[in-house]
């Protein structure tokens, strides 16, 4: 065999059924002063915090179409990384108002720092997040 190539490793059912649990970080914010726990998001998480970014219309002859609706895109990512030590959520992903009028009140750099810490922890950056973002809403048809 070429020492060049490489043996590629496919993945079954098992090997998905058995990934490894999302990170759980602690970070000190400082506009808070207080220590976090955020955590890294599973693919559902992420497909639903993409979902609720958008606002699906069907029209009459049954084509849907979406529009990016970027309201509350920070608060609605940190309510999915928001966590306790061992990971639970501390807030609900309706809760991202909630958590925007709390974080706010006290010192909205808050929601700055703790959302490209969330971020980062879940692989990215802002701009890639965001990047990701509009290439999911490209092509905003759908007929199936």
């Amino acid at each position: 065999m070429d020492e060049n190539k490489q043996e590629k490793k496919v993945l079954g059912r098992d090997d998905f059924l058995n990934m490894p649990e999302p990170e759980i970080r602690e970070h000190f914010c400082k506009a808070l002063n207080a220590t976090v726990y955020l955590k890294e998001i599973d693919a559902l998480d992420y497909e639903n915090y993409t979902r609720s970014l958008l606002e699906f219309k069907t029209d009459k002859n049954g084509n849907t179409s979406f529009e990016y609706r970027p309201e509350g895109m920070r608060l609605k990512f940190l309510v999915r990384c928001l966590c306790d030590a061992n990971g639970n959520r501390l807030f609900k992903e309706d809760e991202y108002e909630l958590l925007g009028h709390t974080l706010s009140g006290r010192n909205s750099r808050a929601v700055q720092e703790l959302y490209e810490k969330s971020v980062e922890i879940n692989g990215g950056n802002e701009e890639d997040l965001e990047k990701n973002l509009n290439t999911d809403q490209e092509g905003g048809s759908n007929s199936d």
